[in-house]
């Protein structure tokens, strides 16, 4: 990976920000370290995906409306949904927020299991 990040760079690599999944533990994390140093790299610093998410969400310059104060990124991949929020709110207007949130994530998670369920047709 890091000859193919230096040829399409036409430059040496020696500093990386690695991305792992959200569920990674922290061994996970640390051999995911361990690994960029065999080869030959510098890993400044471990970050999940949804984190990642997050911050290109915000350098899309072009796109994000700024007057927004809450984001909510849902991130659904590796088998894991997470949800992240990017909220400008003092502590009790973010934990309100963060009931709700809660509460959302639930009912709509209890959806979702009744859906698979149904599809694979379990009782039957």
């Amino acid at each position: 990976m890091r000859e193919i990040v230096e040829a399409y760079l036409g430059a040496t690599v020696k500093n990386a920000v690695v991305t792992v999944p959200a569920y990674f533990s922290h061994s996970q994390r640390q051999a995911t370290k361990e690994a960029g140093a065999l080869a030959g790299l510098n890993v400044l610093r471990i970050v999940t995906e949804p984190i990642v998410d997050a911050m290109a969400y915000g350098f899309d310059m072009n796109t994000v409306d700024f007057s927004e104060k809450h984001v909510l990124i849902f991130y659904l991949g590796g088998g894991t949904c997470d949800v992240l929020l990017l909220a400008d709110a003092d502590a009790d207007e973010l934990e309100r927020m963060m009931k709700k949130l809660e509460h959302v994530c639930t009912l709509i998670l209890a959806e979702v299991y009744l859906a698979v369920c149904a599809d694979m047709h379990i009782g039957q």
